[in-house]
């Protein structure tokens, strides 16, 4: 088994983005207060947030990706070196 760096941070992501202040409150607004007919003038609707906050999972997903990348790259060629 190989032994992954021990420069990577253990992030726990679905605390973070899991967290009873986070998506539940979210979902008991939207259960509480459904979506509003396309036809009513308002620029904030419920999906809308939801979509918001799964696109920030997903780029901080994507970041902490690129930057375990850069640590193993960096850890590589130290050692190289």
């Amino acid at each position: 088994m190989k032994k992954t760096s021990s420069l990577r941070p253990h992030i726990d992501e679905d605390h973070i983005f899991n967290s009873n202040l986070g998506l539940e409150r979210i979902k008991a607004f939207t259960s509480l207060h459904p979506p509003q007919s396309l036809t009513h003038s308002s620029s904030f609707s419920p999906p809308s947030l939801l979509g918001a906050i799964e696109a920030r999972r997903l780029c901080f997903q994507s970041f902490s990706l690129v930057g375990m990348f850069l640590i193993d790259f960096y850890t590589f060629f130290s050692k190289a070196l």
